[in-house]
């Protein structure tokens, strides 16, 4: 027998966890574009992602690697190079950011997965 993919309980629907690919609606928040790769430096690491959700206070994003070193940095942004190394998050799991340590962020519409 197949699992229900929603249930109703107290005239409230929910959707079954393992049901749910994670999804999101392309917009834009404020200078933030859902749905695009940026390149996020906060004050103690490198993160690249694809932006699926912004919150007063945090950064949402999905398919997230940390950048440990990427050598010269005005090279690797501008596309001239590859990153040293790359921490990839579980590609399964969302990454939240806080955004009071964020010092800048690129729009990088590049995948870094693999680790060096």
């Amino acid at each position: 027998m197949s699992k229900p993919e929603t249930m109703k309980i107290d005239d409230v629907e929910y959707v079954r966890k393992d049901a749910v690919a994670f999804s999101y609606t392309s917009r834009k928040e404020g200078v933030w574009e859902i749905g695009k790769k940026y390149l996020i430096r906060t004050v103690t690491m490198i993160q690249h992602g694809t932006l699926v959700d912004v919150t007063d206070k945090e950064l949402v994003m999905v398919g997230c690697s940390w950048i440990a070193d990427t050598g010269r940095f005005s090279d690797f942004v501008c596309g001239k190079i590859e990153p040293n190394e790359v921490e990839p998050f579980p590609q399964d799991r969302a990454v939240i950011i806080g955004r009071g340590a964020v010092i800048d962020a690129v729009i990088l519409d590049k995948t870094f997965n693999k680790q060096k």
